[in-house]
């Protein structure tokens, strides 16, 4: 099921800023909300492979072949604070898993590096981007071919964690960046932190794009992940016609009220 919860601004901007919250449960919705340029062995939506054998995306089907699944809805990239997380369900071996990021626009992937060209990792097909990238033995934050932090906890085999990004840009083309890493409950709810790890990612290109997109690299051909939420989602603001309408609605159902009370 897919929920977008519209968080309206005191002022009129481009846009209005929201959360969005997709379970995978509902036939389809991996092919309607995401895109990829990959083709190939790719992870697929499944009914039974999410979180307590509810619908989720199987990397099983991947063949180990990286790629990227881009959400639809693009956002600006100075964008003031906003996350991205899923939860994953490790590899039953050791070795790359996923990884959470933002990128300047759909592309393909040289492992977990988001790049113009396929598998060609040089320095100038490299997209702008930055992400958290998980293994079984440790996780990272990157930008492009460069580790910034590490955390070296390793993650136990076949087994569901909250994987979370945070990201809030600075202002300078700087973000302060934090990737964490839950244990769950069988509700799918927080319980123990595993491990975390900060950093500044600088990046002039992304803060400076009105269309970033947030995806979710498969690194693996074991393990699933469910569950995508973030508030970094954009939708169109009505036309400030629309919102005269509206408060001449509110207006004309305030005098019906008052001359219904006079009646009275």
């Amino acid at each position: 099921m897919h929920r977008t919860l519209l968080l309206p601004l005191l002022a009129l901007p481009t846009a209005l800023f929201g959360s969005v919250s997709i379970d995978f449960n509902d036939g389809g919705e991996l092919a309607a909300d995401f895109t990829t340029p990959t083709s190939g062995s790719l992870s697929s939506q499944t009914s039974d492979s999410g979180f307590n054998g509810t619908g989720g995306v199987s990397f099983t089907s991947a063949s180990g072949d990286a790629h990227g699944w881009f959400y639809n809805q693009s956002f600006a990239g100075d964008t003031a604070s906003w996350h991205l997380e899923v939860l994953a369900n490790t590899s039953t071996t050791s070795g790359s898993l996923l990884s959470l990021g933002i990128a300047s626009e759909p592309s393909y992937f040289a492992g977990d590096i988001p790049v113009s060209v396929p598998s060609d990792a040089t320095a100038s097909d490299i997209v702008p981007s930055f992400s958290f990238f998980v293994t079984t033995d440790g996780s990272q934050i990157k930008q492009g071919t460069n580790p910034l932090s590490q955390n070296l906890t390793s993650l136990s085999a076949n087994t569901w964690y909250r994987t979370r990004l945070d990201a809030t840009y600075e202002g300078n083309d700087d973000y302060s960046v934090t990737g964490s890493i839950w244990e769950v409950d069988a509700q799918g709810n927080n319980t123990s932190l595993v491990l975390t790890t900060s950093t500044t990612v600088t990046s002039a290109d992304l803060a400076a794009d009105p269309d970033a997109y947030l995806y979710v690299n498969v690194l693996s051909d074991s393990g699933a992940f469910d569950d995508f939420a973030s508030d970094a989602v954009t939708a169109a603001v009505p036309e400030p016609s629309l919102f005269a309408g509206l408060g001449g609605l509110a207006a004309l159902g305030f005098v019906i009220q008052r001359r219904r009370q006079r009646k009275a």
